[in-house]
């Protein structure tokens, strides 16, 4: 079996074109997954204070092993009176989007494609994005978010 990395997401998961419809601003609704190196970047922007430490299943239809990753973190809509629960939403735009610093699977996220691949983008994007975290790299990536 070959090694999945991230340049291989990066193909399978290409970037839509940017768009600001209801549709598409309530997918920011929930938070988006990096990549370790994206997860790196945005630390390195001197956001990592926007970002959590989270676990997650391998594989989300079996549940097989933890798995820890960086995601930004999620305003709680008791305490944000902004309608998207992405800490990293200012005034319905991502504030990652024009620093080149925007996710994979928020890049990744159109309207055009949830409604012709709904379910099955998000799982198979997030599983991926998974096996990356399981990984050395990954692992480093927490530490050095950890020591910041």
């Amino acid at each position: 079996m070959t090694e999945l990395t991230e340049e291989a997401i990066q193909a399978r998961y290409p970037s839509a074109p940017a768009c600001s419809c209801e549709e598409c601003a309530t997918m920011c609704r929930i938070p988006c997954w990096p990549t370790p190196s994206e997860a790196l970047a945005i630390i390195q922007a001197g956001y990592g204070d926007r970002l959590r430490m989270t676990a997650r299943y391998e594989d989300l239809k079996h549940h097989d092993t933890t798995v820890y990753l960086l995601a930004p973190r999620a305003d709680s809509p008791e305490t944000s009176s902004s309608p998207y629960c992405c800490i990293l939403m200012r005034a319905g735009l991502c504030i990652l989007h024009d620093l080149g610093l925007k996710p994979i699977e928020g890049r990744a996220a159109h309207h055009d494609r949830v409604k012709a691949t709904s379910y099955t983008m998000n799982h198979d994007i997030r599983n991926d994005i998974l096996k990356l975290w399981d990984s050395d790299f990954g692992a480093a990536v927490i530490e050095y978010w950890e020591r910041r």
